[in-house]
């Protein structure tokens, strides 16, 4: 009951928000979730996008549903949703298929796995020039910077590392090889490690905790960028052409998306 109370308090938030501001756009990377279900239904007479976060939209799971998600759940959550929650809600995959979505952006669409019904569209590289007064600040202090990065090494997030000390001796061993290059890391914006073993390591740096798209612009084409798989990988050897490499070569083994796009394997 608590999880109910709480849920429908955070919806009343999201409708004091309709009715505070002028809302026509909703930007959202998983359609599926409750919140962004309810800010979609509110501004289905606007613009609703659905924007990709996630590999989900490119390598298929293995990730079985339980009997108990199957049978009991699923089928709870759909008669039960509507009534507790708000009537507009409804059981979706979580990737554009909301039916107040408008419009779906990926950084490959050639590549999605899912039947897409919207209209889907290639993002861009000026996608990401956010017009937010706090991520414009960010980026004059530090877009110099940037034009000036040998190398960036995107920290895979945390539910993907299978052993996180092995991980972090994988990753001083690369910033080791490349200590006459000039490093940024960055971690993933839900990443709350401190990565204490990364800080004072030779001509390396960490980038602002924000995403790493927000970036993109301002970053030199020639400079390398290393990444498990990853969006942010993808979206930098789409829109930018850098030289883009794996730094996890078992992802590496196991997929033949990133080899068709180009993206080589870091040794």
């Amino acid at each position: 009951m608590l999880r109910i109370k709480f849920r429908r308090q955070s919806l009343r938030k999201i409708k004091k928000i309709f009715n505070a501001y002028l809302i026509n756009t909703v930007i959202t990377s998983n359609d599926g979730l409750l919140y962004s279900q309810y800010a979609l239904s509110l501004n289905k007479h606007g613009k609703n996008i659905y924007l990709e976060d996630g590999m989900f939209n490119y390598i298929k799971q293995n990730k079985k549903e339980s009997i108990l998600d199957r049978f009991i759940k699923t089928p709870l959550h759909t008669w039960l949703y509507p009534k507790i929650y708000f009537k507009e809600w409804q059981p979706t995959s979580g990737v554009g298929d909301n039916q107040y979505i408008d419009e779906c952006y990926f950084s490959n669409p050639e590549h999605i796995i899912h039947n897409i019904t919207k209209p889907t569209f290639k993002l861009e590289k000026d996608y990401f020039v956010y017009q937010s007064n706090f991520i414009k600040k960010l980026l004059t202090d530090i877009k110099n910077n940037l034009l000036d990065l040998d190398v960036v090494l995107l920290l895979e997030y945390p539910e993907n590392k299978i052993n996180h000390q092995k991980y972090i001796k994988k990753i001083i061993a690369i910033c080791k090889k490349l200590s006459n290059k000039k490093i940024a890391l960055k971690k993933h914006p839900r990443d709350f490690n401190t990565y204490d073993e990364l800080i004072n390591l030779k001509n390396t740096t960490f980038l602002p905790n924000i995403a790493f798209e927000f970036l993109l612009p301002f970053i030199n084409k020639n400079t390398i960028i290393l990444s498990g798989i990853s969006t942010s990988l993808m979206l930098a050897n789409t829109l930018l052409k850098n030289q883009t490499y794996l730094t996890t070569s078992a992802n590496f083994q196991n997929s033949n998306l990133m080899q068709k796009l180009g993206v080589k394997n870091y040794e």
